[in-house]
């Protein structure tokens, strides 16, 4: 039995397995010898450790003709607006470990959409998004982590100039190949952030109390990736 691929500091490769107190023991599998080890749980970068069908290493840029990126808030207390942004890249680069991969998009604000023009014209303004003095708003993943069946992607999101950590949740939809000769990945991608933590603070008080445009975003995407050729 050979540990390999650990991120530990001093991890040996090794035959039998010692416990704390000095003790040997037999391993009868690479789980139970992880699991004796590293008791608290610590990750151990090995390819075996998540596995994903159809998965492949490489590059895979997103479809924008498949994919979307919405957003709702809360409107007058009441009910919610949704809205889209129409113009976007996003990027995923898929290591031999799913858990080692990166991910980064850019977002044209200009191309906010929410089905009323006075409105999206509006959101444009330095009052909100101030498209002119910050025309792409950005996301960079730091790191991947599981939970259950799903990923929470960490990383950095940046809008107006101002960078704050978020945390998205991804659902993997399933890889396979396409009619065209290209492998496809689907993603469906969710996240809140609370926009006056980007300087977007415009907003009217209703009499009585409340406010028109409520602080907290969700967003939610769908993404169609396709792995680029070599």
């Amino acid at each position: 039995m050979v540990l390999t691929h650990c991120n530990v500091p001093a991890c040996p490769a090794v035959e039998r397995l010692r416990y704390w107190d000095g003790s040997y023991q037999e391993p009868r599998s690479q789980k139970e010898l992880l699991g004796s080890i590293f008791p608290e749980g610590i990750i151990v970068n090995n390819p075996e450790v998540v596995q994903i069908p159809g998965y492949q290493v490489g590059t895979w840029n997103a479809d924008p003709i498949h994919s979307e990126i919405g957003f709702s808030v809360r409107h007058m207390m009441v009910s919610n607006v949704r809205g889209r942004f129409a113009d976007f890249e996003a990027i995923v680069t898929t290591a031999e470990n799913p858990l080692n991969s990166t991910a980064r998009a850019a977002i044209r604000v200009a191309s906010i959409d929410t089905g009323h023009d006075t409105r999206d014209t509006d959101l444009r303004s330095s009052g909100f998004l101030s498209v002119d003095e910050y025309p792409e708003m950005m996301f960079t993943s730091t790191a991947i982590r599981m939970d259950g069946d799903a990923y929470l992607v960490d990383g950095d999101l940046t809008i107006r100039g101002t960078t704050k950590p978020i945390t998205l949740r991804a659902e993997t939809g399933g890889i396979g190949p396409d009619p065209y000769g290209f492998t496809r990945a689907g993603f469906h991608i969710t996240t809140e952030i609370n926009r006056s933590d980007f300087g977007i603070t415009g907003n009217v008080l209703i009499e009585g109390g409340g406010v028109v445009i409520a602080d907290k975003v969700k967003i939610e995407i769908e993404l169609q990736m396709v792995l680029q050729k070599n």
